[in-house]
């Protein structure tokens, strides 16, 4: 990310505009004014004192200098005006303004919640009488009334819960009561079911719970301590679906002996799973399986797993609804520390639907810090103008066009019923299923309202909270000074390639091959071969590494190869240390068990690189070079002056 590339060089840059009335100028930058507060800020946010690479002010200074001088001309070029560099901005802000839009505290404690019930997985029987998204309310109160009439009849005894819970399955003929046994961990189902599971008791049965799918009673069959991330090996004796008890008992014998074979004959798990195992995706890799966590396997096999304390350890034959596995521990992922894991666990919650508590929270604070102040009465006539054209996006602001009356004040501000019907008209679309015209018109309305809070302080982060104005105006700065750095010196550099030559030719000396030795290094099988090859390459100095080693290997006398060959700057090479520096062929030089044999054939002396040889070191020069350059253009065109005296002051 551009402005994160420069924040982390300089996180430089704030707006003089709001420095401390008795603030002292430290400098001019042209027209442009830099209080001392602003300096100082940034350079101890760079340079905490005590630290090892504290860099001295004077030092700093310089860097400050050139920043804002570029930044200055970025701004006399209007790129903070141009369409991308607004939009870039406001995306980091966005991100930068989240933390102010939520309350933390509350988030804080549901981060903690969700790590505490990440150490516990829960196995539980659950019964849904299942609604629309956005039921009628007579709908609603039906479905909650067979809810309690089955808790009624469960009257908290387990035991009962899967005859009832079953008898309410076969007696609805619409499929919406269901029964479903599931083993799940924290962030992994919707809040409200997580909640009412894991604050039930061991053996109990919850009341009903409202979901946005409907009203469950779950009961809770077992709490036990987090399997976690686990990747094991698996060999299936499959078994097909409505299989005859013989077919069954056939696959249990099998994997019976292949367990045995396994955990008595010690036979290789990888082996036996590409000889054994029904599950093509994972045989071939030895069984095998992706890492995983609890709930993304049948429960039967989790089961399985959880009872394999040790890596290594190996399952006897678990059935599921798939026949008979043997199940092997290949690695387990301990539950880590809070600290380690809490960005994780605040990113998922962010994306969780139980981010609106946090969110709903501060609502609830702009609404007392600001005075809200409701009048319902006025939001009537408004919900009675909405129709069935807003499902079909033709409803029309104009249709409140009489209507001026205030429907709520937010500090300073107040919000009329013609603005309700403006968004209205903006946020129209075809209804979600069963809702009807006046529940649309509610749910926009409290959006409106939450909306318009958020919107309200979030216009007022950068006056009341100075950390977020300056983080922005460092996100601000960061992005004009890469787009400047980049027009003139990074693609200039790149693109002006008669600049580059010309820069080169001026500077080639600075980019000199050192003394190099053009030599070939042959490893010879043993003494007697080292000796041929000596006498070959003496009487052959001329002649190419391949016909050297055709004419030895040729002899029968043992084997040579070639090392390397090349041109080879000093202590390039471990067996240069060995090798004079100089025409000819080495003694033996011991490597293991083998010889090594040198032959020096030219000692070439120093010379420039070509441009090819260093384009990489060359571009690095010439953008420094044009840097220096525009920053002496910068300081002609933008005089800098620095009180001395401020700069003094600053410890």
């Amino acid at each position: 990310m551009k402005a994160s590339i420069f924040i982390s060089l300089f996180v430089l840059g704030a707006n003089v505009l709001l420095a401390q009335e008795s603030d002292a100028l430290l400098m001019t930058v042209g027209d442009g004014q830099v209080m001392k507060s602003e300096f100082e800020r940034i350079y101890r946010k760079n340079n905490p004192k005590g630290s090892d690479n504290e860099t001295s002010i004077d030092e700093y200074l310089n860097l400050f200098i050139n920043f804002k001088l570029k930044v200055t001309e970025a701004m006399a070029e209007g790129m903070d005006t141009a369409t991308n560099f607004q939009d870039e901005l406001r995306g980091y802000r966005e991100q930068l303004a989240k933390p102010y839009l939520t309350d933390n505290e509350v988030t804080e404690k549901l981060i903690k919640e969700a790590y505490e019930r990440s150490k516990w997985d829960l196995s539980v029987s659950h019964l849904l009488i299942k609604t629309d998204r956005y039921p009628k309310p007579q709908d609603t109160l039906i479905a909650y009334n067979k809810a309690l009439s089955l808790y009624k009849q469960i009257n908290g005894k387990h035991e009962a819960f899967d005859r009832v819970a079953q008898t309410a399955v076969n007696a609805d003929t619409s499929g919406n009561t269901i029964k479903e046994d599931i083993t799940f961990s924290a962030l992994t189902l919707v809040y409200n079911f997580e909640n009412a599971a894991y604050n039930a008791e061991v053996g109990t049965v919850t009341k009903p719970v409202r979901t946005r799918f409907g009203y469950h009673l779950i009961y809770v069959k077992d709490k036990r301590p987090a399997m976690g991330q686990v990747r094991v090996a698996h060999i299936l004796v499959g078994v097909p679906k409505d299989a005859s008890a013989e077919v069954i008992k056939g696959a249990k014998e099998k994997a019976d002996v292949i367990y045995e074979a396994i955990t008595k004959e010690e036979k290789d798990f990888g082996q036996m799973a590409k000889l054994h195992s029904s599950d093509g995706g994972s045989a071939q890799k030895g069984g095998v399986l992706p890492w995983f966590g609890t709930g993304r396997m049948v429960p039967e096999f989790e089961q399985g797993v959880v009872g394999l304390k040790n890596v290594g350890d190996v399952s006897e034959p678990v059935r599921t609804s798939y026949g008979w596995h043997i199940i092997k521990l290949l690695e387990r992922k301990e539950m880590p520390d809070f600290e380690k894991v809490k960005p994780e666990l605040k990113e998922r919650i962010a994306r969780d639907e139980r981010s609106k508590i946090s969110t709903s929270a501060r609502i609830q604070e702009i609404k007392k810090e600001y005075a809200f102040e409701e009048y319902p009465k006025a939001y009537e006539p408004v919900k009675k103008l909405g129709d069935e054209s807003i499902f079909t996006r033709k409803w029309s602001a104009e249709k409140a066009a009489k209507l001026k009356k205030p429907l709520f004040k937010l500090g300073d501000s107040t919000y009329t019923q013609m603005d309700f019907a403006a968004y209205v008209e903006h946020n129209q679309k075809p209804a979600p299923k069963n809702i009807s015209v006046e529940k649309f018109m509610d749910m926009l309305y409290k959006d409106y309202v939450d909306e318009t809070c958020l919107a309200y302080e979030n216009e007022r982060l950068e006056k009341k909270y100075p950390e977020f104005r300056d983080l922005v105006t460092e996100y601000h700065d960061g992005i004009l000074l890469f787009e400047m750095m980049d027009k003139m010196v990074w693609s200039r550099a790149v693109k002006d390639s008669a600049g580059l030559e010309s820069f080169y030719e001026k500077n080639k000396t600075n980019f000199m091959w050192q003394e190099r030795m053009e030599a070939s290094a042959y490893e010879c099988e043993n003494a007697d071969v080292a000796k041929l090859l000596r006498a070959t390459l003496k009487k052959n100095p001329s002649s190419a590494p391949a016909t050297i080693l055709e004419k030895v290997n040729g002899a029968g006398k043992g084997s040579v190869s070639l090392k390397d060959d090349g041109l080879f700057q000093k202590a390039e090479k471990p067996w240069m240390e060995k090798v004079k520096w100089a025409e000819g062929v080495s003694e033996n030089i011991p490597s293991g068990e083998k010889i090594l044999v040198v032959s020096v054939r030219k000692i070439h002396p120093p010379v420039p690189k070509s441009l090819k040889e260093a384009k990489g070191l060359v571009t690095a020069a010439y953008q420094d070079y044009l840097e220096k350059e525009w920053i002496n253009a910068l300081k002609e065109k933008y005089p800098v002056n620095v009180n001395r005296e401020v700069l003094k002051t600053i410890q």
